[in-house]
């Protein structure tokens, strides 16, 4: 009986300390932000614009701009959320510096009652998105997020589920266009609409 005892304890033993490292603070990638202060910060770079036709809903879009304030605040998060150590923390970060070098990102929470007309990710998709900055158009791609509806909320509290995620990246550098006024535009049939940041 008694070497069953000291297996038991022993278990408990490594558990505990098992434990205790999945639990270790998370590493800091920026400043720490409560919820409040971080759907604040969002909400400062998020634009919105809804479009009718009478009473019927066109569309409806919300517009993050993933400046380098943005992007801070969601590695953090994430960092937070997913109890990131320093060399994943490293990697995440260095990840987005080099996204940053050649090209600009925006997430986007988009509705329009016309399933078939929520396409933007496809080459023939009649939506247009272009990003207009320094006195130059660039044209969006548009791609489809594939993360949960939960994940996405927690990131974009604009989000909602009767909306579909995409990344929108645009190919000009980050630090070109992120100091200057700049323009979102989004364009079909169904109407547009210019989001300023």
């Amino acid at each position: 009986m008694k070497p069953i005892i000291a297996a038991i304890i022993s278990s408990a033993v490594v558990l505990g300390c098992a434990h205790t490292e999945a639990t270790k603070a998370p590493v800091e990638i920026g400043a720490k932000l409560d919820e409040r202060a971080y759907a604040d910060l969002v909400g400062k770079n998020t634009q919105h614009s809804v479009q009718y036709e009478g009473f019927y809903n066109k569309f409806e879009i919300y517009a993050t701009f993933l400046n380098s304030e943005t992007q801070t605040a969601i590695l953090q998060k994430k960092s937070e959320v997913f109890l990131w150590d320093q060399k994943q923390a490293q990697t995440e970060r260095e990840k987005v510096f080099q996204e940053n070098s050649n090209q600009t990102k925006f997430a986007i929470s988009f509705f329009t009652p016309s399933i078939k007309l929520n396409d933007l990710a496809k080459g023939n998709s009649i939506w247009k998105i272009y990003l207009e900055a320094g006195g130059q158009r660039y044209e969006g791609k548009a791609t489809k997020s594939s993360s949960k509806l939960e994940d996405v909320r927690a990131l974009f509290p604009t989000h909602n589920r009767w909306s579909t995620a995409y990344e929108i990246v645009f190919k000009v550098p980050l630090s070109a266009i992120e100091k200057s006024p700049v323009t979102f535009i989004i364009t079909s049939t169904q109407g547009s609409a210019s989001l300023k940041f």
